[in-house]
C-alpha cells in the first residue's frame, strides 16, 4: 500500500499538469463544460499510455539504456548467475517465492555499488563484484532480488513515466522565460518594441506560473518518493537476511561504510538521500541476526 502511494500522487499532479497545458489547445466548436471533460479525460489517457509504455519490452528496454549499463561478457555471467540461481533456489524453498526472470547488467564503475531498474534487471559494477567476496556478494544481490520481487524498482520505473509532462513542462518553461526575458531586454526603451515587450511579459508570466507550479510538485513528491524508497531499503535487507546472507550483508556494509564520510549530511541532504545512513542499515540487520 505505501508503495502505491507516490504513484498516485505523482499520477494526480501530472494529470492536473497535463489539463492546465491542454486547456490551452483550442478545441473549435466545443462548449465550455464539455471541453473541460474533454481535456481531463485525454489527460488521463495519455498518463495511462505512459504507464503502459514504461511497462512495455520497449520501456524496461529505455531504462536499460538509461542505466548506463552493458551486457556481462562470459567471464562475469559465469561468476554471478550461479549466485542469483542459488538465490533464486533459496527464495522459493525458504519462502515460497517463485522463481523471476533477471536480466544482469554490468556497470563499469570503480565504486561498489548494485541497483535494479524495471521489472527485471539487476545492474552490479565491477567495483562491486571485483571487491566483495562470495558471501557479500549474493548478500547484496538478494537484497536487489527484494526490490524486483516487490516492484520497488518496477514503480520507480512508472513514476519516471509518469513524472514525464510535468519534466518536459519545466524544460519548456525554462526556455520559454530565457527567450522573453532576452525580448523584453532587446526591445527595452524602444518604442517601437511596446507591444512585443508587452506579449513577451505575458508570455513570461505564463511560463512562470508553470515552471512554478511543475517545481513545486515535483520537489515535494520527490521527498515522499524518497522517503519511501528509504523505507525499501530496510525491507529489502530484512529480506536478505530471512534468506540466510545476513552476514555477508553486514560484512559488506561494514567495508563500505567509511564511503559515507566526507559527504554533507545536513537536514536537506538527508531528506534527499536515496538510502538510509550506512550505520543506521547496519544497527538494524544487527538487529535482525540477534533476534
Amino acid at each position: 500500500m505505501t508503495r502505491a502511494i507516490p504513484i498516485t500522487l505523482l499520477f494526480l499532479f501530472n494529470w492536473f499538469i497535463l489539463y492546465l497545458v491542454l486547456q490551452l489547445v483550442p478545441l473549435l466548436g466545443v462548449h465550455s463544460a464539455a471541453r473541460n471533460y474533454i481535456v481531463g479525460v485525454l489527460a488521463f489517457i495519455i498518463l495511462c499510455g505512459l504507464v503502459f509504455l514504461m511497462g512495455s519490452p520497449f520501456g524496461q528496454g529505455l531504462l536499460r539504456l538509461l542505466s548506463g549499463a552493458r551486457k556481462p561478457i562470459a567471464r562475469e555471467t559465469g561468476k554471478i548467475e550461479p549466485i542469483i540461481a542459488t538465490i533464486q533456489e533459496k527464495a522459493f524453498a525458504d519462502l515460497k517465492s517463485p522463481p523471476l526472470p533477471i536480466k544482469l547488467m554490468i556497470l563499469d564503475d570503480p565504486l561498489p555499488t548494485a541497483f535494479s531498474t524495471g521489472k527485471e534487471t539487476l545492474v552490479l559494477s565491477r567495483g562491486l563484484y571485483e571487491t566483495a567476496n562470495d558471501n557479500e556478494l549474493a548478500a547484496v544481490i538478494a537484497h536487489e532480488c527484494a526490490h524486483l520481487r516487490s516492484g520497488d524498482s518496477h514503480h520507480l520505473g512508472i513514476a519516471l513515466g509518469v513524472s514525464l509532462p510535468s519534466l518536459i513542462v519545466i524544460m519548456i518553461s525554462s526556455a520559454v522565460a530565457r527567450f522573453a526575458t532576452a525580448m523584453i531586454a532587446g526591445h527595452n526603451g524602444k518604442e517601437e518594441g511596446t507591444i512585443m515587450s508587452l506579449l513577451s511579459f505575458i508570455l513570461l508570466g505564463f511560463a512562470g506560473f508553470f515552471g512554478a507550479v511543475a517545481k513545486a510538485g515535483n520537489w515535494l513528491l520527490n521527498l515522499i518518493t524518497l522517503f519511501v524508497g528509504r523505507q525499501q531499503e530496510f525491507e529489502a535487507d530484512r529480506f536478505a537476511v530471512q534468506l540466510g546472507y545476513g552476514a555477508g550483508l553486514l560484512s559488506f556494509l561494514d567495508k563500505i561504510r567509511n564511503l559515507e564520510f566526507g559527504k554533507a549530511t545536513g537536514i536537506f541532504d538527508r531528506l534527499y538521500a536515496t538510502h538510509p545512513a550506512i550505520m543506521l542499515r547496519i544497527g538494524k540487520i544487527e538487529q535482525l541476526l540477534n533476534n
